[in-house]
């Protein structure tokens, strides 16, 4: 300690030698804290990646899950898959489906976006699909279907069964 404060106080000041040592120690702290910053960064953006696609998977569930169990006058083909329905919010003739990605629910023709555009992350970097297509059970009343979401760091996906309890009759008509 006595030499360092001697050093200090001497007017030669310091040699090239330790010049160079503690450039290349600072140099070496910053490679350091570069790799380090580089890892959490990117663990962070996998994580925000992944937490938005689960945020996805449960907003669209969510959503369909609250159509489907109110659907009523629901029309099947002859493996069980559901052709149309009649939506208390939408009307008759409702089917849903994805479009590039979005969730929509074609009404007579015509397709509606069924999430806002916001939900499917910046840019609209994240997809929807289904895994497996909309079934119903006349028998049960129960719809099952499978959705993945696409575009994240990995896919998240999900089957689904929900208990239709507004269902008629497949030859009923419609409220009016």
């Amino acid at each position: 300690m006595k030499r360092f404060f001697r050093k200090l106080k001497d007017r030669r000041g310091t040699t090239l030698v330790e010049l160079l040592a503690a450039v290349g120690i600072l140099v070496l702290f910053s490679v350091i804290v570069d790799t380090g910053l580089d890892l959490s960064l990117h663990s962070y953006h996998t994580m925000l990646s992944d937490s938005e696609s689960k945020l996805l998977l449960s907003t669209a569930s969510a959503r369909l899950i609250d159509e489907l169990r109110y659907a009523r006058n629901i029309r099947t083909d002859g493996d069980g898959a559901m052709t149309q329905y009649w939506s208390e919010v939408y009307g008759p003739y409702a089917m849903i489906d994805t479009q590039e990605g979005r969730l929509v629910i074609n009404v007579s023709g015509s397709p509606l976006m069924l999430l806002p555009e916001g939900v499917y992350g910046r840019d609209g970097c994240y997809g929807v699909e289904f895994t497996e297509k909309i079934s119903y059970d006349e028998d049960t009343g129960i719809f099952s279907f499978g959705i993945k979401i696409d575009g994240g760091a990995k896919e998240v996906q999900q089957d689904f069964k929900v208990h239709c309890i507004n269902a008629a009759p497949s030859g009923a008509a419609g409220p009016t």
